[in-house]
């Protein structure tokens, strides 16, 4: 799963905080099934939660220009890719090994530095 962060800090900008008990993310389901798909290393069910989540978040929160390149270029290399919600950073999920190669390349093409967890 490569991690990739831009290189840049041109877009970085303020986000009011709305405090809640819970972010709305939380009761889609997502996480007891992320869960799952990591512990039982399943990669489908790993990938529809990271899909969900995604969705929700982008129908939810403003996601930085930078965040939404890196989702994009992720996508086009036909990864996985959810925000990190940390901010400038994505997290991508790769079909196999040659698969994170390509997956990388594009992200470094476009300036990104990639760090690879396996």
């Amino acid at each position: 799963m490569p991690l990739a962060r831009r290189n840049d800090h041109s877009d970085v900008a303020s986000r009011a905080a709305t405090p809640t008990s819970s972010p709305p993310w939380a009761n889609c389901g997502c996480r007891p099934a992320a869960r799952r798909g990591i512990l039982s290393s399943d990669v489908k069910l790993l990938a529809d939660a990271m899909h969900r989540t995604l969705a929700v978040r982008l129908r939810i929160t403003d996601v930085s220009p930078t965040e939404r390149r890196l989702i994009e270029i992720g996508r086009s290399a036909g990864a996985v890719v959810n925000c990190t919600g940390s901010g400038r950073s994505v997290i991508g999920l790769a079909r196999h090994a040659e698969h994170l190669e390509t997956v990388a390349a594009a992200y470094e093409s476009a300036g990104a530095h990639v760090i690879t967890l396996a």
